[in-house]
Order: structure tokens, then C-alpha cells, then sequence
């Protein structure tokens, strides 16, 4: 100890605490272990289970709600998921941890959403936690909060072996926690649309998609796509009337698989760059654990890395690299960005509108495109290039081959026209 500051080591992650101090949560392990321990909570809830539930509560709870297992009320709730936006912490001794979770609880039967507010304290050493439920915060009047609050615990030593409340220590690897970012924010794009709207970076959300209604048209169109990551959330043989429409399914969405990740470590954020089998990008720039902002692209906003790849690059690079942005938006359905890149007489003369150039895509191209360039030429100051255009999901053998002219503006701005 340093001052009254101690330092933990929490399997590789090394850190400073002060008792009864709050702060947002600093190991990935102690989030992801934290967030088991609420979910085996609303298990048994779930189940209705008298025994276990009254077995996980709090002795301080227990004892400021006066109550025996016999007099437990049980709210009727199916099964649901637990979508935390903050989580604090508290050290109350030397062995044993508060960590307050807000968020909301889903039920993903009804898509209904309830706030969540709970506390678990967990007892490392002895392998053992119990519950400060929604009651309890709002008793203590600490439904909201943030890290300048005063919160006072009775200290604790130990927490007693209940038999229901044990848990295994969880600890992630970079992968596994890259992996742990992208299923949760894959499942809050499916079922917590808004917070998923609020995770996006400010400059890229307003130039993107300017509302939340657009996001949201966005989204529903890839929905099934984010479902697939996690099996248990896919759809299932029996979700379908026949087993034909099953096929269908099954050869419509290819399941989610995360095809790689890079880690990049700031003075002021941690940012991962994550891609999937489809090409698609999500680049998370998080400043603790799991508090993090959302880019879904490479083309909307000049990012700082993206942006000396292009400022170093020469210019018939410069062209493949504006062609590859095309076609990523065009695999997002953002019409509009390419659109808006069209040469001015030649937008007129073919697309008078945005829908008008939507529904040459769709009949021309596929839903998503693989592009591969070819042939460079360059004419006063005009770059050519043959692009030969295929089904990034192999499910149509068609090839398509168009002519694309470009030149190349001041800064990353360009603009281009491509045979029809």
C-alpha cells in the first residue's frame, strides 16, 4: 500500500484502488464476472425459484426489508437480457467489492425493456457474492449516480457460502473480450435500439445517419445478420411454419462471425478496429471498460488512421482506396454517400434522384459486392479503372464489369461516373 492506495492484480490487468472511493469499473474481469453474477440472479427469478433467490440476497437487504424466504415476493418474469450502459465500483474492505449496474433488463419474448439498477457484492477469495436488488437502490436513493456520489456501505469481511451464490472467476483474453464488445453491441443493435444510437461517436452519428429513425431503418434490415452471432438468439427449425422457409432462411443469412480484430492503445482511449465475414466494420474507441463510442464505418468520417493511409498513398491508390469506400457503402445500403459522389451531368443524365440510382443498384449489382480493380489509366486529370464486381456470398455466379472514371478533389473529396 502507497499512501492508502493499494494495487491489485487482476489476472494480467494491473490496478490502484481506494477503499470507499466509487469509480467506474477499471478490470474487464471484474465487469464480465460482476455481469454473470446479475444474470445468474435474474435466472432464478425467471424460474421462480424461492430458495435460490432468497439465497442470493444481501444479509443487509434481507435485514432492512425485514423479510424470510416464505414472505418473498416473486415478480412473474420470463427470461431476459441484461443490457448494461454503467458500472460503478466501491472496495468496502479489503476482500470484498460493491459494483453498482444500471441498464435495462429485456424481455426479448415481448421486447419490453425495464430499468435496472442492482448492486452484487462479490467476495473474490472466498468465491462468493450476493444481491443489493432494484429495492434496495431505490431505498438508498441510488437509481442514478455518477462518480462524484457519496455512497456509504456497512463494511463487509466476508460473504458467506449460501450453496446458490458461488461463482467461478472469469478471466478474458484480448480475443475473448473483443469478441464479449461485438456480441454485446451486435444484441444492443437487436434489442436496445436507442442505447445503440447513443453508443455511436457524435460527428459520425449526426453525418451517418442524422436520427434516430434512419438508424433504426438501418438496423431493421440487418437485424436477422446481428441475431446470428449469438446461436442462442438465431432462429431456430422450429421457429418455422415448414422446413423450406427454414432453407431459405438459413441461405438468406449467413451467421455473424467476427473475422478479425486490432487493438490500438491511446493516452485517452483504447480503440479496437473489428471486422466480420461480410467485410463490415465496427471500430469501438472505449475509454473504460465497456464505455466506449461506435464508428460502423471506414468512408463517413476521416479517421485519424484511415486518413494518413490515403494522405501517403499516390494517387491511382487514392482512386482504388475511394472505389473500396464506395462499395463498402454500398454494402451498407448508404445510397446516398455514393450518390453524392456522382459526377454532376452525369447524375443528371442517368439518376435524377437518389431512389432512382437505389433501384439501379439493386437490379444491377448484388447485396453485397466484392470489387476488384484492374487496368489503371490515367487521362488529364482522370483516373479509369475496370472494376469486376461478384457476390461476396458466392450465392450468385453472375459477374458484373463496368468502367469507373474518377478525379480526385482537394483533401479525401472526389467525384466519379461509371458505365451503365
Amino acid at each position: 500500500m502507497k499512501n492508502g492506495i493499494n494495487e491489485i492484480e487482476d489476472g494480467k490487468e494491473t490496478y490502484n484502488f481506494e477503499l470507499n472511493k466509487l469509480e467506474k469499473v477499471q478490470s474487464k474481469n471484474e465487469y464480465y464476472n460482476a455481469k454473470k453474477c446479475v444474470e445468474l440472479f435474474y435466472d432464478y427469478v425467471s424460474d421462480g425459484n424461492r430458495e435460490k433467490i432468497y439465497g442470493l440476497l444481501d444479509d443487509e437487504y434481507v435485514q432492512m426489508a425485514n423479510i424470510t424466504k416464505e414472505q418473498l415476493k416473486i415478480n412473474n418474469i420470463s427470461k431476459v437480457k441484461i443490457d448494461i450502459n454503467k458500472m460503478y465500483t466501491i472496495k468496502i474492505s479489503n476482500d470484498v467489492d460493491v459494483y453498482l449496474i444500471y441498464g435495462k433488463l429485456i424481455d426479448t419474448n415481448s421486447n419490453k425493456m425495464f430499468n435496472l439498477a442492482v448492486g452484487v457484492k462479490m467476495n473474490p477469495a472466498n468465491s462468493t457474492f450476493s444481491i443489493l436488488p432494484y429495492e434496495y437502490m431505490t431505498e438508498k436513493n441510488m437509481l442514478k449516480i455518477d462518480e462524484n456520489s457519496e455512497i456509504n456501505f456497512n463494511r463487509t469481511e466476508k460473504i458467506e457460502n449460501k450453496t446458490y451464490n458461488v461463482f467461478k472467476s472469469i478471466y478474458l483474453n484480448d480475443e475473448e473480450y473483443v469478441k464479449y464488445i461485438f456480441e454485446t453491441f451486435t444484441e444492443r443493435m437487436s434489442f436496445n435500439i436507442e442505447q445503440a444510437y447513443q453508443d455511436l461517436d457524435q460527428n459520425y452519428k449526426e453525418k451517418r445517419f442524422g436520427s434516430l429513425q434512419n438508424f433504426t431503418q438501418y438496423v431493421s434490415k440487418n437485424k436477422e445478420l446481428y441475431l446470428s452471432y449469438n446461436n442462442k438468439n438465431a432462429k431456430q427449425y422450429g421457429d418455422f411454419d415448414s422446413m423450406e422457409e427454414y432453407m431459405i432462411y438459413m441461405a438468406k443469412y449467413k451467421p455473424l462471425e467476427l473475422k478479425s480484430y486490432k487493438i490500438d492503445k491511446n493516452n485517452d482511449y483504447t480503440q479496437y478496429v473489428l471486422i466480420d465475414n461480410l467485410e463490415n466494420y465496427y471500430i469501438f474507441r472505449e475509454t473504460s471498460v465497456m464505455d466506449y463510442t461506435v464508428i460502423l464505418d471506414t468512408y463517413t468520417i476521416d479517421l485519424p488512421e484511415f486518413l494518413e493511409k490515403y494522405e501517403n498513398a499516390k494517387e491511382e491508390d487514392k482512386v482504388i482506396l475511394n472505389l473500396q469506400k464506395c462499395f463498402e457503402a454500398l454494402n451498407n445500403n448508404d445510397y446516398k454517400y455514393v450518390y453524392n459522389k456522382l459526377d454532376a451531368t452525369f447524375k443528371s443524365n442517368n439518376f435524377k434522384t437518389e431512389a432512382d440510382f437505389e433501384k439501379y443498384v439493386k437490379t444491377n449489382f448484388f447485396e453485397s459486392n466484392n470489387a476488384k480493380s484492374s487496368n489503371g489509366k490515367k487521362q488529364g486529370d482522370l483516373y479509369t479503372y475496370e472494376v469486376t464486381i461478384t457476390d461476396k456470398t458466392e450465392k450468385n455466379t453472375k459477374t458484373v464489369k463496368k468502367t469507373f472514371v474518377m478525379r480526385l478533389n482537394e483533401g479525401t473529396d472526389f467525384v466519379m461516373s461509371f458505365s451503365i
